[in-house]
């Protein structure tokens, strides 16, 4: 038993409908992998954030001692060596 060959129009209409389909299916896959990657985004920059915002503080604090040690040396003055021992 043959199969009878598609008219050219259906032929057509055929790869016209799967263009159209994969096309669908390509809008549909990015949309729902772009939403996911935006809740992890969002996971991350919280927790994220939160760490660099205090080793910001951490690192303030630290050139802050290393200068009041330096000027303890440099004017030989006990303050500035009190105030470093009290903020580490």
């Amino acid at each position: 038993m043959l199969i009878k060959p598609f008219k050219i129009s259906t032929k057509i209409w055929l790869s016209i409908g799967i263009v159209v389909g994969g096309y669908l299916v390509s809008t549909v896959l990015g949309y729902v992998l772009g939403m996911r990657i935006k809740n992890e985004l969002n996971i991350v920059s919280e927790s994220y954030f939160t760490c660099a915002k205090q080793s910001q503080s951490v690192l303030f604090s630290y050139k802050e001692q290393i200068r009041l040690y330096s000027d303890a040396i440099t004017f030989g003055e006990s303050e500035f060596l009190e105030t470093a021992m009290m903020n580490s």
